[in-house]
């Protein structure tokens, strides 16, 4: 969903100029670095890739080594230019915008190009050119997708057109409240809650139709309305980036990213139990089941989660080969899930995130789409919403001491899931360069490894071997060795 930042214009929003001509080429280097970390750490993307592209620039223009570090939202640059001069040192604050993630493939695409020699000029200026001709789909375009993506999780339990065409239009009316909530400056956590709160409450509405009789809405089920409407809620938040930059140590940066998204998720609690206490008191006969929903058709389940992970890769600006991969590696994620269902929910689904993570980056590498396009929008049909508003309901429905252990015990699972979730996808980023490197060397590995068959080996005595040989002797492929080495 859209965040207040969309509201004021903010550092990371403002397009900063090119480094003027008078400064030297090191100068240059590191402002054109700094530039374009900014610009990716703003829209989302994980702390150790922004380092990682920034040292690979700056180690291809400038002669001495700078230091780099994102610290929460700030970018930080380094240098020591030797003992005859100061340090130079640079700072940038980053403010969080609506993620784009064709502008962010461009800017991969053009530290791809600075590695492989485009001069620091060429860099600057395809810089220039790519901020002033920013890749986007139209706005309608992105609220379409923002409601998609409630309108395919909703599938996943149910094949009635009515609640998935009512989750789609709340989708797109919770769109277009939050975008005005956000150019009012409208903190975070109220624009949450007043979106989770709307979607309740239009739910309820629609309940109070069909339990009069009302045609299309009898028999309608309001919990899997707000469950869908919640989705592009959660989906919303950096659940995985903040688990890969804990993963990576970049714990500061985590335990900022944690802390929004558990404010954002609270906003979202306190929307829901308002809007549940304000309809009850109101006398409201629709009644919230907090038992657990089957899952629908696997055949349209699949279709579900299809199309979950492609409305969100299309409403943050995947692009449409983003959109594609999105959903192929979403529907794959999927099928890996209900391959797995008998290990539990939690297991299942940190499976498979692994599937996708893996998936995604080894398909990242070959058509050179960022990984964020494809791993955040394949990872949402995973999302865990309707375990996070059952824990809800029973918190309402019985205020007893059991209910109270029930709705934490579903709680907690939530957040198992989501933990799990996002360590499969940040595993599976870790080991797809080594399943890449097994797959791209397989033949000659398989070569190394035949030709040291077949003939004696010495092993410096039976009893009492020589460690050395004996590791030369059952690790005969010097291919394989350098991949298992370097994990």
């Amino acid at each position: 969903m859209p965040t207040p930042d969309e509201a004021r214009p903010l550092a990371s929003q403002v397009p900063r100029g090119r480094a003027g001509k008078d400064l030297s080429p090191n100068m240059r280097a590191i402002h054109l670095t700094m530039r374009i970390a900014e610009l990716q750490l703003a829209r989302g993307v994980g702390a150790r890739d922004v380092v990682e592209q920034a040292l690979h620039i700056t180690e291809t223009h400038c002669e001495r080594r700078v230091w780099f570090d994102v610290v929460a939202s700030v970018v930080l640059a380094s240098q020591d230019r030797g003992s005859e001069r100061e340090p130079l040192t640079l700072i940038r604050t980053v403010a969080a915008v609506p993620q784009n993630n064709m502008l962010v493939q461009r800017l991969q695409d053009l530290v791809r190009e600075i590695v492989a020699g485009l001069p620091l000029d060429e860099a600057e200026s395809r810089l220039e050119s790519i901020l002033g001709n920013q890749p986007a789909y139209p706005r309608w375009v992105q609220t379409l997708g923002n409601a998609g993506v409630g309108a395919g999780y909703v599938l996943l339990f149910s094949t009635s057109w009515v609640v998935v065409l009512a989750t789609f239009v709340i989708g797109i009316l919770v769109d277009v409240m939050t975008r005005a909530l956000s150019s009012r400056a409208t903190p975070p956590f109220f624009v949450q809650a007043l979106a989770s709160a709307a979607i309740t409450l239009y739910a309820v509405g629609l309940g109070e139709l069909g339990s009069r009789g009302v045609w299309p809405f009898v028999a309608l089920s309001p919990t899997l309305i707000v469950v869908g409407g919640v989705v592009g809620l959660v989906a919303g938040l950096t659940i995985y980036a903040t688990a890969a930059d804990a993963i990576d140590e970049f714990f500061i940066t985590a335990g900022a990213r944690f802390f929004k998204t558990f404010m954002m998720t609270a906003g979202i609690v306190a929307g829901i139990l308002g809007a549940l206490i304000l309809t009850h008191r109101l006398g409201s006969s629709v009644v919230f089941a907090p038992d657990a929903v089957p899952l629908g058709v696997i055949p349209v389940t699949v279709l579900g989660a299809v199309a979950t992970a492609v409305a969100w890769a299309v409403y943050t600006q995947g692009s449409r080969s983003a959109v594609l991969w999105a959903g192929v590696i979403g529907g794959l994620g999927w099928l890996a899930y209900l391959a797995t269902m008998s290990a539990g929910d939690v297991a299942a689904k940190g499976i498979a995130a692994f599937v996708v993570g893996l998936a995604a980056s080894l398909v990242t590498r070959v058509g050179k789409t960022p990984s964020i396009a494809v791993v955040d929008a394949a990872l949402v049909p995973l999302v865990p919403g309707l375990a996070l508003l059952m824990g809800l309901l029973q918190f309402t429905r019985s205020p007893s001491p059991e209910g109270l252990f029930a709705g934490s015990v579903l709680l907690l699972t939530a957040l198992g899931v989501a933990l799990a979730i996002a360590a499969g996808a940040a595993l599976a980023e870790r080991f797809a360069p080594v399943a890449a490197a097994l797959s791209g060397n397989a033949q000659r590995i398989d070569a190394e490894l035949i030709a040291a068959q077949g003939k004696p080996v010495d092993l410096g005595g039976y009893y009492h071997p020589d460690a050395a040989k004996v590791e030369a002797a059952m690790r005969p492929s010097a291919t394989l060795n350098a991949i298992i080495d370097a994990i």
